[in-house]
């Protein structure tokens, strides 16, 4: 064991709760806290959307100076999912500067329509049993693998198309 000589920087938490709006769906901004090893900004998502937010692009805070606090390079990039009640991304920390204005830019929203955010695969039978509105997806099981090729040339061209595995047993 050691012990800590110093005083431990606190985090600074700054309250937002602002919503922001793309094409119809909101994305609540609850708060930004930075430490002296990152900066959290922690969202909720708005349960009257009509799409399922699954991920926010490319995110960054941008200081009235110009400075921009961008993605960790390497460690834990985000916390939680816009299917859970709060979620959040993580940037670099500028703790020793606190600026007096803060711009949040999100380089888009990856949705699709509620009840159309998920597909079955029959595994015995080796088929996607509702994947209909996934056109822009190959699918397939070979094997006892799960197969997804992008289709044809797609807005997305980074992030997490699966990001959870539910079995017939729940």
């Amino acid at each position: 064991p050691f012990t800590v000589k110093e005083n431990i920087l606190q985090t600074k938490e700054i309250i937002i709760y602002e919503y922001m709006s793309f094409e119809g769906q909101r994305i609540l901004v609850k708060s930004i806290r930075v430490s002296p090893i990152r900066t959290e900004i922690i969202f909720g998502v708005d349960e009257n959307n009509d799409m399922q937010i699954l991920q926010l692009g490319y995110i960054e805070l941008i200081d009235e100076t110009g400075e921009t606090w961008g993605k960790i390079q390497d460690g834990l990039t985000a916390e939680g999912s816009p299917r859970d009640e709060e979620f959040s991304y993580f940037l670099q920390s500028h703790y020793f500067r606190y600026p007096e204005i803060l711009t949040l830019k999100v380089g888009g929203v990856h949705a699709l329509p509620k009840g159309k955010d998920s597909f079955i695969v029959d595994v015995p039978n080796e088929r996607i049993a509702n994947a209909e509105h996934l056109d822009l997806w190959k699918i397939s099981v070979r094997n006892n693998q799960l197969m997804i090729q992008q289709n044809k040339r797609s807005a997305i061209r980074t992030g997490e198309l699966v990001s959870l595995f539910i079995d017939a047993k729940g």
